[in-house]
């Protein structure tokens, strides 16, 4: 028999100052007559998901961590999942996105461990997109954290890294902030996600 996972949403507005960012706590319902010491999760694992990800492609991995006594929170970025206001507004973050994703990621952070408690150790794991995200988030908010996982990261030169800012400024330029590239799409991800299934 699997163990009950209670899953909380968790709403708060983003550092861009426009966007409500939809997250999620999941965790274990306090036992019946257990005091608040035994209740306590082992750790809080903060989720910081990928590019055109959404936190409900983890929900079976968080109910797979609560089950071994783990909380699990993760919000939805901006331009992804709940936190894109329309579907024209998916993978849309804006010209300072790097910062404020860091800032929102903090953010979940204080909400999630003021809920299950400032004492219970932090853990975050960032996944391909995530992991650059919480690489930036560990060297400002590092303070506390008793462990990270960077996962599916990568290390790109920084002359590609440079043409490909360069393209992608130059295509906004000519097609608008929120054009979805084709070419882009394509250097950027190349075709990783497509044989996932939502």
């Amino acid at each position: 028999m699997s163990a009950t996972v209670v899953v909380e949403p968790v709403e708060f507005p983003s550092s861009d100052g426009a966007t409500a960012i939809h997250g999620c706590l999941w965790s274990r319902p306090p036992a019946d007559g257990a005091d608040a010491v035994s209740s306590k999760p082992r750790a809080l694992i903060q989720i910081v998901h990928g590019m055109q990800e959404h936190i409900g492609r983890y929900d079976e991995f968080a109910r797979f961590l609560v089950g071994q006594g783990f909380a699990v929170c993760a919000e939805d970025h901006v331009g992804h999942g709940k936190s894109a206001a329309s579907p024209d507004d998916l993978g849309h973050m804006g010209p300072e996105a790097k910062e404020q994703l860091v800032e929102d990621v903090q953010t979940l952070r204080r909400i999630a461990l003021d809920r299950v408690g400032r004492d219970v150790p932090y853990v975050v794991f960032g996944h391909s997109m995530g992991s650059f995200i919480t690489r930036v988030f560990l060297a400002r908010h590092g303070e506390g954290v008793r462990a990270a996982v960077i996962c599916g990261t990568g290390n790109m030169p920084v002359a590609v890294s440079r043409l490909g800012n360069l393209a992608a400024r130059a295509i906004a330029r000519v097609k608008g902030q929120t054009y979805r590239s084709p070419l882009l799409e394509s250097l950027v991800t190349g075709g990783f996600g497509r044989a996932i299934p939502d």
